[in-house]
């Protein structure tokens, strides 16, 4: 699996306006605690969003979306942070 895949899938989810509220991403891959191959999407949000009704149904969308790309992936982490960093 290559970043840039999970990045350009990332980026038509953002295109298509399923994203309102994150900025842009970072991705990530690598192994977690558990040795398993992992990939992370940090979504970085402004101060507007996502909206808090919907932040679980994107965390969702963008772990599918990633699981569907990078198939050798054996969990996929999205997490929702700001522009500093801190998590939300």
């Amino acid at each position: 699996m290559a970043v840039g895949v999970v990045e350009a899938e990332i980026g038509r989810l953002k295109t298509d306006g399923l994203l309102d509220g994150v900025r842009t991403w970072r991705v990530d891959r690598g192994f977690d605690a558990m040795g398993r191959v992992a990939v992370w999407v940090w979504l970085i949000v402004g101060p507007e969003g996502p909206d808090p009704r919907r932040s679980a149904e994107v965390r969702e969308l963008v772990r599918n979306t990633v699981s569907r790309s990078a198939t050798e992936a054996d969990w996929v982490y999205v997490s929702f942070t700001d522009a500093e960093g801190d998590a939300r």
